[in-house]
């Protein structure tokens, strides 16, 4: 009997856990700054083959920076950077911030099995990757098989603990994004590749 408990709240935890929640996301609008940014944003998704996924790039540097200064998608602790010193802001030039930003979510999204911008529950494991490490989206995968709220705070609270931290990313960073999100640059990026080719 008390095996059988024990193996009921098991699946349950384990079900909680995996569970990829119901995303809540309110509509905001990006900043002056990001928009700015576009055009350096679409040629760096055309480089890296990831084009479908500008809206959501853009989502990233609003939650990481609202778009302002030298290192606008907080990417110079990524290991695509080279150049700079890996601690926060370390990235002195924006461009090159969006450059290894792109390269770096690239890679989440590859190492996620991102099929697409609609492959939901992978592009989570991308997005939450890219404010923890690409080592969460192997954890989350091999253990849970998806991305969920309470598997990213699971991590986290892991992190902390294991590297005596009082903070480790966001655990809510998925959410924080998508309230960022926006459709409709579908026309930019063709007049971009047209002047790219």
């Amino acid at each position: 009997m008390i095996l059988l408990l024990v193996i009921c709240l098991f699946i349950g935890i384990f079900g909680s856990l995996s569970n990829n929640n119901n995303i809540n996301t309110e509509n905001s609008p990006l900043s002056a700054e990001v928009l700015a940014y576009e055009g350096i944003i679409t040629q760096y998704v055309i480089q890296y083959s990831i084009e479908e996924y500008v809206p959501i790039i853009e989502a990233i540097m609003m939650q990481e920076s609202g778009g302002k200064g030298n290192d606008p998608m907080q990417a110079a602790e990524c290991e695509f950077n080279t150049k700079y010193p890996h601690v926060p802001n370390g990235i002195q030039d924006p461009v090159y911030s969006i450059e290894v930003g792109i390269q770096n979510f690239a890679e989440c999204l590859t190492v996620a099995k991102v099929l697409n911008i609609n492959d939901t529950n992978n592009l989570y494991l991308a997005l939450q990757g890219y404010n923890y490490g690409k080592a969460y989206i192997s954890w989350a995968s091999e253990i849970f098989r998806c991305y969920s709220k309470a598997n990213a705070k699971v991590y986290s609270d892991n992190k902390k603990s294991e590297l005596k931290i009082k903070v480790f990313g966001d655990p809510e960073y998925v959410e924080h994004v998508l309230r960022y999100y926006h459709f409709g640059n579908s026309n930019i990026i063709e007049i971009a590749k047209k002047n790219w080719k």
